[in-house]
């Protein structure tokens, strides 16, 4: 990892090998997605009062354009900046993996009878991701990391900022109305996101070469 950061090394590379270490790492979830002896679940009163609402699957599938995107776009404006917020999306899923490991959690939910096309969408999810490694949310985890990188981030226009910090927020509720999280779960994604970041900015951000600055 020291080399990554060297002078040596071009920003554009190393960008590139944290995002293919990132990429797979989410190849790994599937191994850590399956029932345990024991799980736990989190829901709360405030939980069971949050409707499901079909529509806000549309938010939580963009999280799919959202994550290049933004990736991208920091990438361009701040390579110091992506490789931070890269960073913290490969620590906060390996603390993740690890929380799964020792204290799997579940959520519960609805049945979804319905064949409108928000109704199919969540069905869709609903087989993909099996309801378990729920806390702390990678979803909103690496969300929530990539509006950190936005705020932080060099170069970028206010209406840049506030468009990924709108689209991130919707991310982060849909989770909640589309019944794949609780808000323990939001919460604990959001917490680690920050305290991770906060981290990496602090020991490792003097660090980084004059390479990682803005560029135009």
């Amino acid at each position: 990892m020291k080399k990554i950061f060297s002078f040596q090394t071009r920003p554009q590379r190393a960008l590139l090998i944290l995002a293919a270490v990132y990429a797979l790492l989410t190849a790994l979830y599937p191994l850590f997605n399956h029932p345990r002896e024991t799980t736990y679940c989190l829901s709360t009163a405030l939980d069971e009062g949050i409707p499901f609402s079909g529509v806000w699957i549309l938010p939580y599938v963009s999280w799919y354009l959202f994550l290049p995107g933004v990736v991208l776009l920091l990438g361009l404006k701040d390579k110091r900046q992506c490789a931070l917020t890269l960073l913290t999306m490969i620590a906060g899923q390996l603390l993740s993996y690890l929380t799964y490991s020792l204290f799997q959690t579940t959520v519960p939910r609805p049945a979804i009878p319905g064949t409108d096309l928000f109704s199919r969408l969540v069905q869709l999810i609903y087989s993909i991701d099996q309801p378990y490694n729920a806390f702390p949310s990678l979803h909103v985890l690496i969300t929530y990391a990539l509006m950190l990188g936005a705020a932080r981030a060099e170069g970028l226009t206010k209406a840049a900022r506030a468009a990924v910090w709108i689209m991130g927020g919707a991310i982060i509720l849909s989770t909640v109305f589309v019944k794949q999280h609780v808000v323990a779960d939001l919460l604990g994604g959001m917490v680690l996101a920050q305290v991770v970041h906060l981290l990496l900015t602090h020991f490792l951000g003097p660090r980084l070469s004059a390479q990682w600055q803005k560029t135009s």
